[in-house]
Parts: structure tokens; sequence; C-alpha cells
């Protein structure tokens, strides 16, 4: 049951809570709100066996809990008494992208995206000792953010990712602080990334202009962590997130990313949004992964911007939640981001100087070796392979069977190394696997169908040279990498003119896009696809796709590889 808070008349907000507003615990959690000009007691809740967790300073909610059932029947008789004024469950948040750098939560099977992406590919430019050399992301680059950089880089703007935290180890970001809601300390900081989400997202929004790894939207900003997932549980909760809020309010933030949501809306956290938003914050969150045709919680308030995620062809990508409350899309396929350090996989397949684009399999091992390739076909058995493949890499086709039983078997063999080329069954493309779980696997790696039969054309015993190694890096996909976009530009915006209240820079952001699809704002792209460079004045950019739904469906098809086939 859901008590609204009797000043508040959201009946559609209502309704949207009733899809999963269930406690989060068994110690029944709840959220309940403190009279209008009055502190709430403790002593009327110790009479009724419920204790205060905790309180807010800026947000008028507090955190209670009861061990027994009919916690909800003691604090409706406190409501009835004017106790408090209103009450609800505490809910769960879910990150808004299935991809996790060290695969820490087993459920992101359940999201249809794209996990771990190949990295990989020589640059020219070796880099630093400290990572490999820059290169501007796809979707840095489609907002045009590098131009927009001409008239600002975010400096001196302070930006909160409200996410799993960020690693505070990694060469191409600086954290100027944060807090742990999550109440579990990680190992150098207690806002440390201890699951990949968060530094991915940091990432987008502000990596370091310094040569090596990617370039964010805004490089300058101020950037801080509110870690508010715990290392091992696969949620966050809606206190948590309020608590968030509470903190960035009262540490000056002007910009909160939420990479994260759910289906049902929660009072507590719309009233924390809408205090947020009085403070001055611009807050911006994804509009979530599950294909739906209304847009997830919290960025279906109407204090926080909707962010969906778009491909490189400008086609909105086929997992994007979708509605009214939308506002505007951003790059969200296949971006390439920051990771906790040494916990992505890159993969890299040469002969001479031809390059093949692969991915490395989950849990693939790692090595470099220079060896020949010899076919052996779908790999049911290690007979299927040639005598000379041992000690050699073996190249398989897909379909069938798990990859792993594939791998297992041309191992048994006496392969040191496997690629795994498609078939033409999802278009014959890159995609992504996994070998199931850890294990002692040999270096493995995935590939498109083109690239497989160039491979099987140049027959058995040819000469090449398969790498996979760890690295600070990878793309993921999903709306949780859309919306870091939308905060680095809030930023760029802002530092231009400080002044700018966040209806106004929302306005200025609007003001820039790419408009896609329908004309005006519509259910799919919202206003349209945003552009760095326009929102601050340096013209506008080209509409480059025809508005369609498109490479998403490759994007879910390639997270069923954790499926057989």
């Amino acid at each position: 049951m859901l008590v609204p808070p009797r000043a508040f008349t959201a009946a559609a907000c209502f309704l949207a809570m009733l899809f999963s507003s269930l406690p989060v615990s068994e110690a029944g959690e709840w959220m309940v709100r403190r009279p209008t000009g009055r502190a709430l007691r403790a002593a009327d809740f110790d009479a009724l066996g419920i204790r205060v967790v905790r309180e807010f300073r800026h947000i008028p909610w507090a955190v209670v809990e009861g061990a027994e059932e009919s916690v909800e029947a003691r604090l409706q008789k406190m409501l009835d008494q004017g106790e408090i004024s209103a009450f609800e469950p505490v809910m769960k948040r879910y990150l808004a992208s299935g991809a996790t750098a060290q695969a820490a939560f087993p459920w992101v099977a359940l999201v249809p995206l794209l996990g771990l992406m190949a990295c990989g590919g020589d640059d020219d430019d070796p880099g630093t000792p400290q990572g490999p050399a820059q290169r501007v992301a796809w979707g840095v680059e489609k907002i045009r953010a590098v131009e927009a950089h001409q008239a600002s880089t975010g400096k001196g703007i302070k930006v909160v990712v409200i996410d799993t935290g960020i690693d505070t180890e990694h060469p191409d970001l600086k954290v100027s602080g944060g807090v742990n809601l999550a109440f579990d300390a990680g190992p150098q900081a207690e806002w440390d990334d201890c699951v990949g989400h968060g530094t991915h997202v940091a990432g987008i929004i502000a990596a370091k202009n310094n040569k090596i790894g990617v370039v964010g939207v805004a490089p300058d900003v101020d950037l801080y962590a509110a870690r508010v997932f715990a290392c091992s549980q696969e949620f966050t909760t809606t206190a948590w997130i309020v608590g968030a809020m509470d903190w960035s309010i009262e540490n000056g933030m002007q910009v909160a990313n939420l990479s994260l949501g759910a289906a049902a809306g929660s009072f507590a956290e719309q009233e924390a949004m809408a205090r947020a938003e009085e403070a001055g914050i611009v807050i911006v969150a994804a509009s979530g992964n599950e294909s739906a045709i209304s847009v997830n919680y919290p960025a279906a308030y109407e204090t926080v911007v909707a962010v969906g995620a778009t491909d490189e062809k400008d086609g909105v990508a086929g997992f994007s939640n979708q509605g009214v409350n939308l506002e505007v899309v951003a790059p969200g396929v296949g971006i390439f981001s920051s990771v906790i350090v040494g916990s992505a996989l890159v993969g890299t397949l040469a002969r001479g100087s031809d390059r093949f684009e692969v991915s490395p399999m989950e849990f693939s091992g790692q090595g470099r070796m220079e060896a020949k390739l010899y076919s052996c076909g779908l790999a049911f058995a290690p007979s299927d392979c040639p005598d000379a493949v041992k000690g050699n890499i073996a190249l398989i086709a897909r379909g069938q069977n798990f990859f792993s039983e594939k791998v297992s078997n041309a191992t048994v063999a006496g392969a040191i190394g496997a690629v795994i080329y498609n078939h033409t069954e999802d278009g014959g493309g890159l995609f992504n696997g996994t070998l199931g779980q850890e294990g002692s696997w040999i270096p493995t790696v995935s590939t498109s169908n083109a690239d497989g039969l160039k491979l099987v054309a140049l027959g058995d015993g040819a000469s090449v040279v398969l790498d996979v190694t760890s690295s600070d890096y990878t793309s993921f996909s999903g709306t949780s990498m859309a919306s870091p976009h939308v905060a680095g530009l809030a930023a760029l915006v802002l530092a231009v003119d400080s002044g700018l209240t966040p209806s106004q820079v929302r306005q200025r952001i609007v003001g820039g896009v790419v408009d896609l699809g329908s004309s005006g704002r519509d259910a799919v792209y919202g206003f349209g696809r945003i552009d760095a460079a326009a929102s601050l004045g340096l013209g506008q950019g080209a509409k480059t796709g025809e508005g369609r739904i498109s490479s998403g469906v490759a994007v879910q098809r390639a997270m069923e590889e954790k499926s057989p086939l």
C-alpha cells in the first residue's frame, strides 16, 4: 500500500507505483514523511516498536523499520494521528545496463542488452605507460562534444554520479569526493567502485583529455561519486537514492546522473528530485532497457531529464524504453569508456598487416600467441579438430552447442587458443559470447561470419597472432550509457553560464537537438538526439538518421549469447 502525502495529487504517479510497490527486505523498511513544520519524534515510533533508521536534512522524509508484519497498520495509525504525513515501502532500483565489468551480478542476463564488447585494435600512437592512446568514442563524436569544447569543457561544475561508485585508481578519472550510501566500504575509498558500472558512466561524462583512453563529454568537471549499490547486491533502494539526493543538495552538486531505475514510482523519491531541482541541480536519468512503452522512474518524474538510447546511425535502440515522459535521446549502443582498472578484456587477431575484428569471450583466458589456425568445424567433439591443432589455434563455427563445449573440446584436442565465427542467422556480424563461468579457459574470441569465412579460406596452417589481455576500458550498451552524455552536456552548458536554472539548462539542451522521427516531440525520440555544439550556440548539426528502430535488436540477440547457440 502507498499512502500519498496529503499535499500531493499525483494520481498518475500513484497508479504507476502499484506495479511493484513491495518492501525490499523482510526487515520491513519504510519511508515516512514528517509533518509540515515539525520534526519526527523518535519516541512516537519507539512506542509502536518502529525504529527510525535515518532522517534527511533537506528532504522531509525518513527511513524506518520494524520487524513485525503489522508495521503498515502502525504507520497508518501514526498517519491518522498526524504524527507523519505519508508513508510508503522502500522500493528497489536497478542499473539501466546489463553490463558489469566484473560480472559481479548473475542477474545481468535478465536485462536485454549487450554486455562486454571488443574494444581492441591498435593505434598508431602507443599512448603512455598509464594507458592506451586516447580515442574519441563514437558517442562523444556524434553529439559534437569535442567541437563544443571550443566553448566549454565543464570546468568548475560539480557533477555527481549516483551509481556503483567510481574507481578511484583509474588514470583517466579524477574523483573529487563522494559518499557511500550502501554502507559497505570499498578497498581504497568508501565510494570506490566494486562493480564497474559507475566507472563506465563516469568516463562518458568526465574522462580527462590526457592522451590516454577516452575523452569525456565534459572532461574538466569536478567529479563526485555517490555509491548506492553494495558490492554483492543487485539492486539499490529508494532510501539510498533519497539519501544521495540529500547529500547532493548539502554538498552543492550542480548536475546529477542516475543510470538506474524501475517501473514503479515513489513519492519520497519524487519529492527528493523536486527538492534537488529547487536547489539548482540538473537531474538526468536513464529511461530503462525493457523495450517498454513507458519510461522508468526516476527518469519519468517531471523534474528529471529522461534519456533514451540511440545507435551510430541515429536509430533508437530496441531495448530503450519509450514514452511521453522521454525528453531526449543520446548514444547508448556499444559505448567505449572506462571500467575498473584491469577488469575488461581486449582482443586482437592479425595475419601480417590484415586485422580481424574480434570480441573476447566472457571468462576467456589471457595471453598472446603466434600460431597456426586449424578448422574444427562445430567442435562437437575433440575428434572434430585435426591432430595439427595441438599447440595451435582452433577455428570454430558458431551453432548447435554451447561455446563452453566447443572450447572445451578444442582444448582437449590440444588447442592453445580459439576463434569462434558467426553464422548468418544473426546477420553474421560480430557478437558477444560467454564461456559460462570462470575457469582455466584458453584465450577465446568471437568474430563475424565475414571474417570467419576469410579465415577459413586461408586454409589450415595459416599463421596468425592472437592476443587477449586485460584493459581499463571496454564498451557497454544501455540507456545507462545514454544518460551520462546528457549529464555531461548539462555541465558544458552550466560552465558557460552557471546562473542558469535547471529548467533553463534543459531548454538549452532541447534547443540544440537533432530532431529525429516525427517532427517535434514524440514518444520514441523525445525532442531528439542531443547536439552539444548546437546547445552551446556553435551551429546546428545535420540530421544523419531516418528515425527508426534498429540495432537494439542485434544488441538483444548478443546478450542472448548467455544461452546456448
